[in-house]
This record gives C-alpha cells, sequence and structure tokens, in this order.
C-alpha cells in the first residue's frame, strides 16, 4: 500500500518576519489562502488516504500542526525531541510505517513545495508506484531545469527505462550538491540534469536495507526505537533517549549520493520550492508596473515591488514611495525591507537576533 510521509520540521528562517519557530513557513498561507502543510496534504486526496500519511515535525510545531490538520490522526504527527536532518527523519517513518505495513511503499515529501497541476502530480507519483512494484530501487523526482540555479541539488541521469506511462524513467548516474552559476548553466545546457525536488519513492524495506548498509550507526538507533515499541515504551520517551545519539545528515548526502540502484522520474508538473520571499512574487498577479501587492498596501510611484502585508489586523497599512526593486513583508510586530537581490540575506537578520536574545520576534 502506498503510504506518506512529510517532512515538516523546517524553520523557514528566510521567511521572517512572519515565519517564527512555532509558526514556520510550512503553517503559513504563503501563496495561498490554505497555509502549505495544508496544500501538501489535499494534494494527496485520491492517491493516498489520510490514515496512511506521517508527518514528521518538532515539538514547537506540532500543536499547530494539529490544529491546522483536523483530519488527520494526531497519532500520526510525530514530534522529533530535536532535529537530526532528513536521513533520520525519513528512517523513523520507514520503521514506523512497515510495523503497520511491511510491504509498503513510501513517498517521502517536504511539507513547503508549490505544485498547482495536481492531476499529473498524482500520476506521475502513481505511476512511479507502479513501477516500484516491480523493481528494487530507490526513486527520486527529478525536475527540468527553468534557469541555472544556484540553489538546487542536481541529478545527472543516463539510461532510459523502458515503461508504458506518461512518465519518463531514467537511471541516476550521480547526485551534484549546489553548484556554481557557470556550472549550472553548463548543466542545463547539456540536457542529462535535473533538479532535485527533495521528493522520493520506495519500499520501506528497501530504504531501511539502505541505511543499514550505509548509515549503521542511525540503523541501530532506529532498530531500538522499534524495539522500545515492541515492548510497550511510549513513542515520545523512547525518541527522547535515542534522538540525541543519532548522527544529524540528510538523506542526499548519508544514502542517495552512494546507494547502488537510483532511478529518477522526469517529473512534468509545475513546481517551486519557494525557497524565499523573493521566490513568492510569481504565484500572484502584478500590477501594470511589476508590483505584487498582498494585503492592505499603498504604493506610490514604485515598481518591480513585493508588498506583502501579513498583519492579522486589517487597519494597518503597508505603504511605499519612490521605491523600486524592493521586498516590503509586514506583519503585526516587525517590518523587513531590502533588495530583492538580498532576499537570502535575511538569516542574518535572525542571527543578529538571536545574539541580542530577542525571542520574542523569533
Amino acid at each position: 500500500m502506498l503510504w506518506a510521509v512529510i517532512i515538516a520540521g523546517g524553520s523557514g528562517e528566510r521567511f521572517w518576519p512572519k515565519s517564527r519557530r512555532e509558526t514556520p513557513k510550512q503553517l503559513l498561507p504563503i501563496t495561498d489562502k490554505l497555509t502549505m502543510i495544508q496544500l501538501t496534504v489535499n494534494r494527496l486526496d485520491g492517491i493516498i488516504p489520510l490514515k496512511n500519511i506521517i508527518i514528521i515535525t518538532n515539538s514547537l510545531q506540532r500543536n499547530n500542526m494539529v490544529k491546522q490538520l483536523p483530519g488527520l490522526n494526531p497519532q500520526n504527527i510525530i514530534a522529533e525531541p530535536m532535529g537530526r536532518d532528513t536521513a533520520a527523519a525519513v528512517g523513523l517513518g520507514a520503521i514506523l510505517i512497515e510495523r503497520m505495513d511491511s510491504a509498503a511503499v513510501m513517498f517521502v515529501l517536504p511539507a513547503d513545495q508549490v505544485i498547482h497541476d495536481v492531476r499529473d502530480f498524482q500520476s506521475c507519483i502513481k505511476e512511479s508506484a507502479d513501477l516500484l512494484a516491480k523493481k528494487n530501487a530507490l526513486l527520486t523526482f527529478g525536475i527540468n531545469p527553468a534557469f541555472p540555479a544556484t540553489g538546487y541539488g542536481y541529478l545527472n541521469f543516463s539510461d532510459s527505462i523502458e515503461e508504458n506511462s506518461r512518465t519518463k524513467f531514467f537511471k541516476v548516474s550521480k547526485f551534484v550538491e549546489k553548484p556554481d552559476f557557470e556550472t549550472a548553466k553548463q548543466y542545463m545546457d547539456s540536457g542529462k540534469y535535473l533538479w532535485n525536488s527533495g521528493m522520493f519513492l520506495w519500499k520501506t524495506a528497501t530504504v531501511l536495507a539502505e541505511i543499514k548498509r550505509q548509515m549503521p550507526e542511525l540503523y541501530k538507533g532506529l532498530v531500538k526505537i522499534n524495539e522500545d515499541l515492541a515492548q510497550g515504551i511510549k513513542l515520545s520517551d523512547s525518541l527522547s533517549a535515542i534522538y540525541p545519539t543519532l548522527i544529524k545528515k540528510s538523506i542526499d548526502y548519508g544514502i542517495m549520493e552512494n546507494a547502488a540502484n537510483v532511478i529518477c522520474a522526469k517529473a512534468e508538473f509545475d513546481w517551486d520550492d519557494v525557497g524565499s520571499w523573493e521566490a513568492v512574487e510569481k504565484h500572484f498577479k502584478k500590477d501594470e508596473n511589476g508590483n505584487v501587492c498582498i494585503g492592505n498596501v499603498k504604493l506610490v510611484n514604485c515598481s518591480n515591488m513585493l508588498v506583502y502585508n501579513m498583519s492579522d489586523n486589517n487597519s494597518i497599512v503597508a505603504a511605499a514611495i519612490d521605491l523600486h526593486d524592493q521586498i516590503l513583508v509586514q506583519t503585526d510586530d516587525a517590518v523587513l525591507c531590502c533588495p530583492k537581490t538580498s532576499a537570502q540575506k535575511v538569516k542574518n537578520i535572525i542571527e543578529i537576533l538571536k545574539a541580542e536574545k530577542l525571542e520574542r520576534f523569533l
């Protein structure tokens, strides 16, 4: 049976000031009236039942996650006691699923991506699951590069795998982490590279075998969690004891880069990981001056602006005069203004707030 593990413990610091520790990016309505986690769960409707969806988050975010997803069993929303990156989160999801379904196929996806083309997305997932019914492989989803991005990892693909399906499948030769601009341009021009979407599909048995082979210490920790559950120990107690001992490493570095049999599905659906404020504007209409204005906003002689008034009080106005190519985000207690070219530097503000112990703004 098909299951989903949604990785939802990120801090979303690039979306400060609206993104905070208890309500980060995935819990916010960034591109839609629904929050990103709600959109992610809704996107699975029709291919994966709610009872088969597990969310891995943290203790700060879990309560808000439960409130936002009333249709999901709260027991399916798991709080890690500390972040141990995606390899541990994937492994935890795999052992929990395998306890209930030893033949499970597991779809791993982040909580904070935007995909509008739900029909093609679901078709791709179903056809990929059909392929894995016949193969013991690790499958990842590659996105056609739209520009020479330096913020994404890349998949170098080679031989095609013949399948009678709309989705095209290829063998993956190697994973490449975030390149510089010239290298990214070469990748794009070659036609042999795809963006790494961060979405994966595999049998739980297959990924656990790879964790055992490549990350034996992590595997030992996962086995101990499984043994604790079999003895009636609460999951939260087991995680509190074992998680501090687990290695902190991503699934890409820990497993995928050196896995023996990796396949990629070439995704034809639209995709955006919306990594910073600058990426938001493509999801909204622009006015005649190229401005994107969301919420209660007033502009005079401005162009190519992104102004996002996210205050809860509609009586607050976000206003700007004679500004161009800037990002302006307003909340009830903070304002961010920066050139679009500096959108990735928002984390620098977070570091200042931490250093000055201004916890109420974090």
